[in-house]
């Protein structure tokens, strides 16, 4: 890296990449760093060489085009398999119950909504997981060392609101450990 310069990053929301937001960014490396990007393994990208003084610039650049540039944002956390959309054993349309559980939460909290059992989309055990029985309905797990598999299983069959309200009311004391 240069002197006075910067890597800006910001996450692709559940890890998909449209047209528009790839030309986007593509266009801001090229006018604002030194026109390469980096793909990272956690879902996000780098623009590497952003002279410091345009860093905040670029950030807001990229979230107005769709990129995820802060953490506590609900999406940030956010995990999701492909889903019935794209999947012969996922139950439920994963994605786009993660952008609405994403749109009325609070806060931003390490959720994985999981098509089918096989929790294609984490290697690890999430502190909290939707597994999906139904087209749109979940059942809410909490992370738990205590307990295999997702952890403890504490609601079934809830809607996307039921989750959001749950999460929102904050029914777990320690939900991040």
């Amino acid at each position: 890296a240069r002197a006075n310069r910067v890597a800006v990053g910001a996450a692709v929301p559940l890890g998909r990449l449209d047209a528009a937001m790839l030309s986007s960014v593509a266009q801001l490396a090229a006018d604002q760093g030194d026109g390469t990007l980096r793909l990272t393994p956690w879902q996000s990208l780098l623009l590497p060489n952003v002279p410091v003084e345009r860093a905040t610039a670029v950030l807001g650049a990229l979230q107005a085009s769709g990129f995820v540039g802060a953490a506590e944002q609900p999406l940030a956390q956010m995990l999701a398999c492909t889903g019935s959309a794209g999947c012969a054993k996922g139950l439920a349309d994963t994605k786009a119950d993660a952008l609405q559980l994403a749109a009325g939460l609070a806060t931003g909290q390490a959720v994985h909504l999981s098509g089918c059992t096989r929790s294609c989309a984490a290697a690890h055990v999430a502190p909290v997981t939707l597994l999906a029985v139904a087209p749109g309905r979940y059942d809410l797990y909490f992370r738990d060392a205590a307990h295999a598999g997702f952890g403890v299983l504490r609601a079934r069959n809830l809607t996307i609101e039921a989750v959001g309200a749950q999460l929102n009311a904050g029914s777990r004391s320690n939900m991040h450990d």
